[in-house]
């Protein structure tokens, strides 16, 4: 039975039972950790909680992922071998001669697009784990080809991103004292009793006004086999987790970083979230919390810290706190204004309950009595008011698919999606006079059009939409006369003639 036919099965049962009422009275009243935790106590006696059963590493499927990666190489259609080899990554055992073969596959399909400095990387890796006889042969025939062209390959790569674009992700601009990603040009102000972001002096179009890192960020699930897991950042050498299928990381560096911030706790249950939800938000707050939960290190801590109201913490933090990702209350404040949600909060109560339940058979994770109870409530809580109430996700689509062609999806979706301190809580505008450009874990905001001195910073929260507002849209228009000059769409096409598809990819994604 998958998630949606249980949801329908749980409802009838809690009907049946009397729970329906109390849910929907605790929503009434907002009072969303008691709506939780009544879904979970109802779904617990009418013992209609779904069972998820762990995904574990499985030679078997790694060897079927990596037999479809061949099909694909050998039909060209080198995306979808990609992200087959890394898939039987993921299914391969730590250590075993399945995790070397899809490595191995992997690096015959990067030499294959003149990646040869990434198939090098992964051929030295193949050779480390240890392999024996032809196929041993193999790599180290391939590795001295690699060798060869590795010279011409990076000439070429320093042809085409020297100098460009520098100016939007190296920010030089001098900062605001208390807000790190924010420039000294720009300042909070007081409207009608709101803080809102203003330019502090005439800002001239094309000026970065913020360089801003997310708390934390989620890939859209058609991008995670080609992404890293905690950065973002494309990457054909991705390593996989330890101990889940789902994870890939960029560097062993992104993957102790992605593991001491919340992945320790989140790879225990990555089954259960990926069965839960289709959507990267949900996924993207469950994150959050986790982080939030480490850098506050006690249950105690944590519980304090959520009593306060969001919008009591707007009225009284210091701008680092509200506005600076760093700090970790800058997740805790936002304006809890909220309309018509109560649908989705009915919906997102069982999601929740679901959860905590498989969070309950982490040994240590909720604190012993008699705060068990009150660990509940705060994690409930805080996930209920993230996912519903927390300004705003920013999507943000690769630096390198926005240039690329059909073979490495060029529709415009969003490839990542992220929660900001500072930009998630900037305004909406049809007639934005900045525009938000991601790539990997950050995004930068470009001034599109020239802004007067205490004029407020905004953005379009409509702008992923480029099928729909194209025609409408000021930011986007002005986005494209900013990167797409005839001189780099010449540089651009004359690189993509010479070297491979994704190495081109990976190209545009190391300029930082």
């Amino acid at each position: 039975m998958n998630y949606a036919d249980n949801f329908l099965l749980s409802h009838r049962l809690l009907e049946e039972n009397g729970f329906l009422q109390h849910i929907y009275g605790a929503l009434s009243s907002m009072d969303l950790s008691a709506a939780v935790l009544g879904a979970l106590q109802g779904m617990c006696i009418t013992r209609s909680l779904p069972y998820i059963p762990k995904t574990e590493k499985n030679v078997a499927l790694s060897s079927i992922c990596r037999n479809e990666g061949n099909d694909h190489f050998n039909s060209e259609c080198y995306q979808k071998a990609l992200e087959c080899y890394n898939k039987a990554l993921l299914f391969a055992p730590k250590g075993s001669m399945e995790l070397i073969l899809a490595i191995s596959n992997r690096s015959a399909l990067l030499f294959k697009l003149k990646a040869y400095s990434a198939s090098f990387h992964d051929i030295e890796t193949c050779l480390k784990l240890g392999c024996s006889g032809g196929l041993l042969e193999k790599l180290k025939k391939r590795k001295v080809s690699c060798t060869n062209m590795i010279a011409s390959e990076m000439y070429k790569t320093f042809s085409l991103v020297h100098g460009f674009p520098e100016e939007f992700f190296k920010f030089n601009e001098k900062k605001h004292p208390e807000i790190p990603c924010l420039s000294a040009d720009v300042d909070i102000i007081s409207i009608s009793g709101e803080k809102r972001v203003a330019a502090s002096k005439d800002i001239e179009i094309g000026t970065v006004v913020v360089v801003e890192t997310a708390f934390a960020t989620c890939s859209a699930r058609d991008k995670s086999q080609v992404a890293c897991y905690f950065c973002q950042k494309m990457s054909f050498n991705l390593i996989p987790c330890d101990n889940c299928c789902y994870a890939l990381f960029c560097s062993t560096e992104c993957q102790k970083r992605c593991v001491s911030e919340y992945h320790d706790i989140e790879c225990q249950i990555m089954s259960v979230l990926e069965a839960l939800s289709e959507g990267s938000k949900f996924r993207l707050i469950i994150k959050t919390v986790f982080k939030l939960i480490k850098k506050c290190k006690t249950w105690s801590k944590l519980i304090e810290e959520s009593n306060i109201g969001a919008n009591v913490r707007l009225n009284t933090s210091s701008l680092g706190q509200i506005y600076n990702v760093e700090n970790y209350s800058s997740m805790l404040c936002f304006n809890e204004n909220y309309h018509f949600v109560h649908g989705i909060l009915y919906n997102h109560s069982f999601m929740y309950a679901i959860v905590i339940h498989y969070l309950e058979k982490i040994s240590g994770f909720f604190p012993a009595t008699p705060r068990d109870l009150e660990a509940k409530k705060c994690f409930a809580e805080l996930c209920m008011r993230l996912g519903m109430m927390y300004p705003y996700v920013t999507e943000m689509n690769s630096t390198a698919e926005n240039f690329s062609d059909m073979q490495i999806r060029s529709d415009n979706a969003p490839s990542h999606f992220g929660l900001f301190a500072l930009t998630g809580k900037l305004n909406h505008s049809c007639d934005p006079n900045v525009v938000v450009i991601g790539l990997n874990n950050r995004v930068a905001l470009v001034a599109v059009k020239p802004i007067k001195k205490m004029t407020e910073i905004t953005i379009s929260k409509i702008l992923q939409d480029r099928g729909h507002f194209k025609d409408n849209c000021y930011a986007l228009s002005k986005l494209e006369e900013l990167v797409n000059t005839a001189e780099h769409i010449k540089i651009y096409g004359e690189f993509r003639s010479q070297l491979g598809l994704f190495q081109y990819a990976a190209t545009l994604n190391s300029m930082i």
